[in-house]
């Protein structure tokens, strides 16, 4: 199997009764596709907006959507699935489970998910009926060779593209859209209770819906996102709050940033590494999307059909010839309270995706590399430490 590499500096910082640095640690990033969605004997399209996450060691990723037909500026209707797919390993060995048979309890994307040690919790979403509040667990039999499928109860708001984080198996989901506005509500829910509810928490300081919710220790860390409004234009977020689980509390953080100029990032594939960093690979800074935006505003404001059409023509133009997602790989150092941008991924950024930690790796799964188009890919990223000898 061939390998990308990636290598990154990080200084980590020891809390003791002094601060001191410790040697620095150099982190290799080995980039590899550790295999590809499949329909069964041909390579499947791949989805947006997918559920994702490691139960009794087997991935299980699952719904999302796409355009089987046509692209969506050429007409395409957007097709929502209900599929499951298991992905299992021996060593560095993956193959898909062909056994499972199992289909969600009903075809969903975007919705907000998290594994937890009681199963793949996951939450609101929408598809051809609209957006849901409906929550559910998923979880891999072994014995069975399929998934197990449990309700939990139904959130108060229905959103989707809402962010989700989980301590232990107390799940927490924070902003999403809703009908016509971004959410700013953050609820919490204790799966494992006699009787699970959802109970509400102050609200997150901005609305916003696809932004990445991360969980470091007592902490949640809620990233970037974009705000939708009624007009149709988004404002977009390089902001990074944190509430604080012991105070019951949100806080603000440094601004997402390439460790030079602060940047929005969206729908990106982020991941805690250790207690002392976060890191996100790829996302949607927004300039295209913006764009795309402001000429269906246009569009919807104009009551001239040949304007109409050139405004539809330069919109197509501009998806068509779309040169993907921002591949920045970017690193949150949580002590130091700084951004820096560590490297670039060697593969086109997947967004609305599921980011998944496997044992000591972290995956990438399926979802959009370009308005409209999805990719099949499962990245792995494998992370090697390097400790050196203080001077």
């Amino acid at each position: 199997m061939n390998f990308k590499y990636i290598f990154i500096l990080l200084q980590v910082i020891m809390i003791g009764k002094n601060l001191k640095a410790q040697a620095p640690v150099d982190v290799v990033l080995h980039w590899s596709v550790a295999a590809e969605l499949m329909n069964g004997s041909s390579a499947a399209l791949g989805f947006a907006g997918m559920v994702g996450g490691v139960s009794n060691d087997a991935l299980i990723i699952a719904g999302g959507a796409n355009f089987p037909d046509k692209l969506p500026f050429q007409g395409g209707k957007k097709h929502f699935s209900d599929s499951i797919f298991i992905l299992e390993r021996i060593n560095d060995s993956f193959y898909w489970n062909k056994k499972n048979k199992t289909k969600l309890a009903e075809p969903i994307a975007y919705a907000g998910h998290t594994a937890t040690p009681g199963g793949i919790v996951y939450i609101g979403g929408e598809n051809e009926k609209g957006i849901s509040s409906k929550a559910y667990v998923l979880s891999w039999n072994k014995r069975t060779q399929q998934v197990e499928k449990a309700s939990l109860p139904d959130l108060p708001a229905a959103v989707t593209a809402a962010g989700v984080a989980s301590v232990g198996n107390i799940v927490y989901i924070a902003g999403g859209d809703e009908a016509v506005n971004s959410s700013g509500k953050f609820f919490y829910i204790n799966i494992t209770a006699k009787k699970p509810e959802w109970q509400r928490l102050p609200d997150i300081p901005v609305p916003l819906a696809n932004a990445a919710l991360v969980a470091v220790k007592k902490k949640l860390f809620l990233i970037g996102g974009r705000t939708k409004s009624p007009a149709g234009i988004s404002r977009l977020h390089s902001s990074v709050y944190y509430f604080d689980l012991d105070k019951n509390k949100w806080y603000n953080a440094a601004n997402i940033s390439d460790g030079n100029y602060n940047t929005p990032f969206t729908a990106t594939a982020a991941f805690n590494i250790g207690d002392e960093n976060i890191m996100l690979a790829g996302g949607d800074k927004g300039d295209v999307f913006h764009r795309i935006e402001n000429y269906l505003y246009q569009m919807a404001h104009t009551a001239s059909d040949n304007q109409k059409a050139q405004l539809l023509a330069e919109k197509n133009q501009l998806i068509l010839h779309h040169q993907g997602f921002s591949t920045d790989v970017l690193l949150y150092n949580i002590q130091n309270n700084a951004w820096s941008k560590i490297a670039g991924m060697p593969y086109a950024a997947q967004v609305t995706t599921s980011a998944v930690p496997w044992g000591k790796d972290l995956f990438i799964c399926s979802g959009e590399i370009r308005p409209g188009v999805r990719s099949p890919k499962i990245i792995r990223i494998q992370l090697e430490k390097q400790q050196h000898n203080a001077k």
